[in-house]
Order: structure tokens, then C-alpha cells, then sequence
């Protein structure tokens, strides 16, 4: 026979064991977030007001710099660069008429420093 004292700790045993999933979920988002993953869409999306500049070169805007300083904040792990890297190269092609020129100049226009050049055949696995 069961009793309302063994339904009542069956339940409580559920709720607690919920809790501890839920909470070992969040742990895991939140470790996830502080690694710094950067997606596509964040790079693509972020990098979008540097389109004229890539193409027909002037002056870079400060929305592209912004960007582009945002962006270089964000990256700071290895992984994290390789992925901006992998994202570019996938998306360049995508976008006519984009001057690799024009495209290495942003980081030094926007007081970013970065240590490789970028062009179509990048091994991004070689970024560090």
C-alpha cells in the first residue's frame, strides 16, 4: 500500500532531481557563453556595415570600426578566431566585388591589431 508519505517524497525526490538538471543545464549555457562562442550569424551580422568599404575603399565608417572593435573583443580565444576566420572566407565569396586590399586595411583604420592577412585561400586553422 502506498502511502501520502511515499507519493509525497516520490514527488519532492522528481522536483529536486528537475532542479538539479535545470540547474546543471544553465551552468553548462552560461560556461558556454563565457567561452565566448561566436556564431556566423553574429560575425556576418556584425560585420555588415563594412561591406562599402570592401568593395570601393574610402573612408571606413565608424559603424564598420564598432563592428569590427566588438567583434575583436569577442574573439579571444584561439577557437573563437578560427571561427571569425571560417565565417569570413565562407561568406566573402558570397559578396561581389570585395577587395582583399580594402579588407586588411579596416583592422589598421579601426585601431584593431591583427597579425595575419586575410585573403580567399586562408587556412584558418592556422590562425592563433
Amino acid at each position: 500500500m502506498v502511502t501520502t508519505n511515499t507519493v509525497s517524497m516520490s514527488v519532492s525526490h522528481t522536483v529536486v532531481c528537475s532542479l538539479k538538471l535545470l540547474l546543471l543545464f544553465m551552468v553548462a549555457f552560461m560556461a558556454r557563453q563565457s567561452e565566448g562562442y561566436i556564431s556566423c550569424d553574429d560575425v556576418i551580422g556584425s560585420l555588415m556595415p563594412c561591406v562599402d568599404y570592401a568593395r570601393y575603399g574610402g573612408t571606413v565608417s565608424e559603424q564598420c570600426c564598432s563592428a569590427v572593435r566588438q567583434l575583436s573583443h569577442m574573439a579571444r580565444s584561439t577557437e573563437d578566431r578560427q571561427q571569425v576566420c571560417a565565417c569570413g572566407k565562407g561568406y566573402a565569396p558570397l559578396v561581389p566585388g570585395l577587395n582583399f586590399n580594402f579588407i586588411n586595411k579596416i583592422p589598421k583604420k579601426c585601431g584593431v591589431h591583427l597579425s595575419l592577412n586575410i585573403s580567399p585561400d586562408i587556412d584558418c586553422s592556422k590562425v592563433k
